[in-house]
């Protein structure tokens, strides 16, 4: 049997798998004469039979037919199959019954909105009069006669509802845009149970199955995605229903941020089933059907369905997959022409969205001109000859009215100026300030005399820190650097004991870095960025100056699963250059400072979901547009895993300070309700001095083992919620104040030991602070 399903729309259906169950029974079985007798009444149904009945009363009783079958073989595979297909076409029924409602519910509120509008009753008045006389016109075809006539009825309906001056209609739509709304969300309630039913039935088979046929696994895509569509319209009708204050976006409520969440789900796991699928040895005709549909999917999953005013995210990673999957489709001359036309159409709905993060015209333009070119690719492969003399038409009634509506809107697109590009130009000034309380200023070693001057080793203290930052996308000054971007900074800072003055810090920095994109975000893969920095700096201690600085980083940073997982590579050569003068040449910490290392960020569980279900607040500082710009997960919240291996060898002037250091570290940053975020870290160093120390009483080589631990608590406000535009002159768009509390012990553990008997190198030291930090953008 082949035959077309209508509840995927584009999906031809491969033959059905032989399945026949009871065509041999198992030895000493009698076969279920009433079972087959059922399961044969269904498949007549199902496939058309008893015509003159209603569509949803045929689907229905066939349900339960199929149904009494698995109730006394719950494996029959047969009715298994079945009882799928007609819960997908009593969906597509109820459907059909639902977008009938929301038709006259739109047209209802046309009539309530046209009332005082002479110019739509003009309008009316016209068509009956060119439709009346096309009437009188006796050639007119019978078929074209009968819904011209329908057309005109309706029409004059609309007329006698416009021109009621007294209003006596008005009340009566109002009560049937009600009643008729409430027959929407049954209709839509009842179409997703029919949808879970059908998905069961396919999920049960599959199971059933040692080798499931390819169509099947197709179809349990299709169901889920029909649940996923129905999921996002409901949450749609729910934020519409809520309360929008005037000229404001509307703010999704649990409810709304529940049903996305719920067909975000829905749509990762279908495209992870059409993944596996195409891992298999498919036909060349399932491969194109599973390929179109995950393409599908990934524009779904890169563009979600938004209200008008709301703030739309676009996943461009999706977006790229979704575009090479169409790509793949539309150039291959060996798929069949309506996959072809289909696949060129998604690529006329997806290639504009690259227009929107180009600033440069001609780009801008060639992306266009790409988009309607693919449009038109799909128009002339939907087109074939019909008739005498042969007629072009459309194979498909919707192709058509897609490409007339997507040639508007990117006609309108030409004529706007560039969105504001993604967060990369603009000037960032920060501030932080705190007080903090040191147990070891001074750094002393166990055993070890205080300092001449020093009075004790613990004092509190003050810190001020400021820095201003510029990046720069190099592509929005030439498009042929697009993928450059330019950082810059300058930054100092102080920080002011109480008692022990000489121990005050002071330090001036600037930084330069040049990043290049090498790899672009692919769906699984990427972005690989290449990145360079110099970093100076300058420090004194006290009122002198102590040490001066002159870094440089190469690094390779890797982006994997979607972002998630982030890995760096990089290199420091590092020139430290000491002021303080030394007794001993020997002493001379002046020299080259090289490591290399390895950095592992990975986002594992998005805790967002499980503080909604608590009913507790996950940001708390929600519909922060800033916020999503610099977040690519915003509105998720990923508990964070990190850590960390450097490998490094200072070789100085003197010989007492070469060693070769190794140092691991990891850590955890643990997103907590209402915006909190609590980060705690360990840090273990293992320095392995080169040569006899000569404070040691007996020469050893110095070993150290520095033990490190540290803890934090933050949260941020927005003083001033704005988005962040990309410009050449400073501006003020945000402003936000981060408060943060944070703990840090030290222990060094060294084996030096001077002719005193004193540990001077090993020492302990716990370091409290509060600050407090604002940020301008």
């Amino acid at each position: 049997m082949r035959r077309h399903f209508p509840l995927a729309g584009v999906l031809m259906l491969a033959p059905m798998p032989a399945l026949a169950p009871f065509a041999v029974p198992a030895a000493g079985q009698e076969p279920d004469a009433d079972a087959f007798v059922d399961l044969q009444q269904a498949i007549y149904l199902y496939l058309g039979g008893q015509p003159d009945r209603p569509e949803v009363n045929r689907y229905e009783r066939a349900i339960e037919l199929l149904s009494s079958v698995l109730e006394r073989d719950p494996d029959n595979a047969a009715a298994l199959l079945y009882r799928a297909l007609c819960y997908g076409q009593l969906g597509l029924a109820l459907r059909d019954q639902r977008l009938g409602h929301e038709r006259v519910i739109e047209e209802n509120l046309a009539v309530i909105r046209s009332r005082d509008d002479p110019q739509v009753l003009a309008e009316i008045e016209a068509r009956i009069a060119e439709w009346t006389a096309r009437l009188d016109d006796e050639a007119l075809p019978l078929r074209e006669r009968v819904i011209l006539e329908h057309e005109l009825g309706r029409e004059s309906d609309f007329k006698d509802a416009i021109a009621d001056a007294e209003g006596m209609l008005l009340d009566e739509l109002k009560a049937d845009i009600d009643a008729r709304r409430t027959l929407v969300r049954q209709a839509e309630s009842d179409e997703r149970a029919r949808y879970e039913l059908m998905l069961d039935s396919l999920e049960r088979l599959i199971r059933a199955l040692r080798e499931p046929d390819s169509v099947l696994q197709l179809l349990e895509v299709i169901a889920r995605s029909k649940i996923a569509r129905l999921d996002e319209d409901a949450a749609l009708r729910l934020l519409a229903d809520s309360n929008v204050v005037d000229g404001q976006p509307p703010r999704p409520t649990p409810e709304v941020q529940a049903l996305r969440k719920g067909a975000e789900a829905t749509l990762d796991r279908a495209a992870e089933l059409l993944e596996t699928l195409l891992k298999e040895d498919l036909s060349a005709q399932d491969r194109i059907r599973a390929g179109f549909f995950l393409g599908v999917l990934r524009y779904r999953q890169a563009v979600p369905r938004r209200d008008p005013n709301e703030r739309v995210r676009i996943d461009h990673n999706h977006l790229a997959a979704a575009e090479a999957l169409m790509r793949a489709l539309a150039d291959d001359p060996q798929a069949p022409q309506e996959w072809r036309s289909y696949a060129a159409l998604y690529l006329g709905l997806i290639v504009p969205f690259r227009a929107a993060r180009d600033a440069g015209d001609a780009r801008r333009a060639a992306v266009f001109d790409e988009a309607v070119r693919r449009l038109d690719q799909a128009g002339d492969l939907d087109t074939r000859m019909r008739g005498d003399p042969p007629q072009a038409e459309s194979v498909s009634r919707a192709i058509p009215t897609v490409i007339a509506r997507q040639r508007q809107h990117i006609a309108s697109m030409r004529e706007q100026p560039p969105a504001a590009p993604e967060y990369r130009n603009d000037v960032l000034l920060s501030v932080n300030l705190g007080p903090s309380y040191d147990t070891n200023v001074v750094l002393l070693g166990e055993r070890t005399d205080l300092p001449r001057g020093i009075r004790d080793k613990d004092d509190f203290g003050f810190t001020l820190a400021t820095a201003i930052g510029y990046t720069l996308d190099l592509g929005k000054l030439d498009s042929s650097l697009d993928r450059w971007a330019l950082g810059l900074q300058g930054r100092v800072s102080a920080l002011w004991h109480e008692d022990i003055g000489d121990f005050d810090e002071q330090q001036y920095g600037a930084s330069v870095a040049l990043q290049y994109e090498a790899v672009p975000a692919q769906e699984e893969f990427g972005p690989v960025y290449l990145k360079l920095q110099y970093d100076y700096a300058y420090t004194l201690l006290g009122r002198d100056g102590f040490v001066s600085t002159n870094a440089v980083r190469p690094s390779v940073q890797v982006h994997f699963m979607n972002r998630r997982s982030v890995t760096d590579v990089y290199f420091i050569y590092e020139l430290r250059d000491y002021f303080e003068p030394v007794f001993d040449r020997r002493f001379e910490r002046s020299g080259e400072y090289p490591a290399i290392g390895l950095a592992q960020r990975f986002r594992t569980v998005d805790l967002a979901p499980i503080y909604e279900d608590a009913g507790l607040t996950v940001w708390g500082h929600p519909g922060d547009d800033g916020l999503a710009q610099e977040d690519p997960d915003y509105p998720a919240r990923f508990l964070e895993l990190f850590g960390a291996f450097e490998y490094s060898w200072d070789a100085t002037a003197g010989s007492e300070f070469d060693l070769k250091g190794y140092t691991l570290a990891g850590g955890v940053a643990v997103p907590l309700p209402w915006g909190w975020l609590l980060d705690a870290g360990a840090q273990f160093e293992w320095e392995e001095y080169q040569d006899g120390s000569l404070v040691d009483f007996h020469r050893r080589p110095r070993r150290d083992f520095i033990q490190q631990y540290a803890v934090g608590l933050s949260r941020t406000y927005v003083l001033r919620d704005g988005v962040l535009y990309n410009r050449y002159a400073p501006a003020i768009d945000r402003v936000l104040m981060t408060v943060r509390a944070h703990a840090t012990w030290t222990l060094d553990d060294a084996n030096v030991v001077d002719r005193l008997g004193q540990s001077v190198f090993e020492y302990d030291r716990a370091f409290y602070g509060i600050s407090i930090g604002f940020s301008f953008n």
